[in-house]
């Protein structure tokens, strides 16, 4: 029997990166760098106007962290993984961009799992100051979902080098910069 559990990548090991980490470097320095040296000139940023299109790079980002998850898994445990919307705060001063996210799970093969890992669990989960343990027996939760991401997928390298490609890709995309009039 399987179950599908809603949670929010805010509650998983992973981001997805508005910021450009992943890339480390600027989209729009790159952009400039390459304008300037395809047109001999030394134009800067305040010389352009510049769009954003930052619903789809959310959108693409987001995808491919599920992705990323699907590939990555173990199959014997986590079915199907779907993304369900994206959320960007109208503040970012207490919450990032994120998106939800449906994980269908094998009930048995999970709880089995959460059974013979209960004592980790349980500190864990205590020692996050936002997830309060329910007990293995009160059924699969987003918190214990949250657990398993955290212990059995949180590769952090092999994640943002995954994604590395896919955020330049996205922000090359999705910004417009044109001359200043």
């Amino acid at each position: 029997m399987n179950k599908v559990v809603k949670i929010n990548s805010g509650n998983t090991p992973f981001t997805v990166d508005m910021y450009q980490t992943f890339t480390g470097e600027s989209n729009n320095d790159s952009m400039l760098d390459y304008y300037n040296s395809q047109n001999d000139t030394s134009l800067d940023y305040n010389d352009f106007d510049w769009e954003y299109n930052t619903k789809e790079v959310l959108k693409g980002l987001s995808m491919a962290s599920v992705e990323y998850i699907i590939e990555n898994t173990n199959e014997n445990i986590i079915k199907n993984v779907e993304l369900v919307g994206t959320f960007s705060p109208q503040f970012y001063n207490y919450n990032t961009d994120s998106y939800d996210m449906n994980i269908e799970v094998d009930t048995d093969k999970f709880t089995k799992y959460m059974q013979e890992n209960e004592k980790e669990y349980a500190t864990w989960a205590n020692a996050q100051s936002y997830h309060i343990p329910t007990g293995i027996a009160e059924g699969i939760t987003d918190d214990m979902l949250s657990y398993y991401l955290y212990t059995e997928m949180n590769d952090t390298e092999d994640y943002i080098m995954s994604m590395y490609d896919v955020a330049s890709e996205l922000w090359h995309e999705n910004t417009e910069m044109k001359l200043a009039q």
